[in-house]
């Protein structure tokens, strides 16, 4: 999917895609006037994060102020079949800061877990009994606390959080000093 990547000793292997996605606000809000020429700083921070790890390429795309010549579906939303085909994500993150967005973050998240693009979700939204509601709406892991902090490594494991969500699993994340309602499966997620 990315592109190849030398190593030192001479071989190439593939650059991995993290794609950070801010879902559309539903309707007018408060937020609708500056969201069109801001950005919420979490996911900023995020992909600034992935940027710095080896291997890893990230573009974040915000609902709310999606602008120029990108491929847009009949709404004027992001067309995410056309940039998945031109620009193949191997990781999508989505930004559940606000509850209002969650509806079309569940209905990114399925689109992209019917391609086998494994899912990640983070935010205020993402709270106890919003969790199971999440890994079953096409979310493969949930963060909780800080994104920027868990993305480089899971907490008790040498896997980074990306590197581990390739792997398929699904259960959910927390970063350090962050305690979480209940144990998420595996010794690599234990905290």
């Amino acid at each position: 999917m990315g592109e190849s990547m030398e190593r030192e000793n001479g071989e190439s292997r593939k650059r991995r895609r993290l794609r950070m996605v801010i879902p559309a606000y539903p309707a007018f809000n408060i937020y609708s006037r500056i969201a069109r020429v801001t950005t919420a700083l979490g996911p900023i921070s995020v992909a600034t994060a992935v940027h710095e790890m080896e291997g890893w390429d990230v573009e974040v795309i915000d609902e709310n102020n999606y602008q120029g010549s990108a491929p847009r579906n009949g709404l004027g939303l992001p067309d995410h079949e056309t940039l998945q085909k031109l620009r193949p994500a191997d990781v999508v993150g989505f930004y559940g800061g606000l509850t209002s967005t969650i509806p079309r973050l569940y209905e990114l998240a399925r689109f992209y877990r019917e391609r086998k693009v494994t899912t990640v979700a983070g935010g205020q939204h993402f709270i106890a009994e919003n969790i199971a509601e999440a890994l079953h709406n096409g979310i493969d892991s949930v963060v909780m606390g800080e994104g920027e902090e868990t993305i480089r490594r899971v907490p008790g494991s040498r896997y980074s959080l990306l590197d581990r969500a390739c792997r398929r699993s699904t259960c959910r994340a927390r970063s350090p000093g962050r305690r979480s309602s209940t144990a998420p499966p595996g010794p690599d997620w234990q905290g």
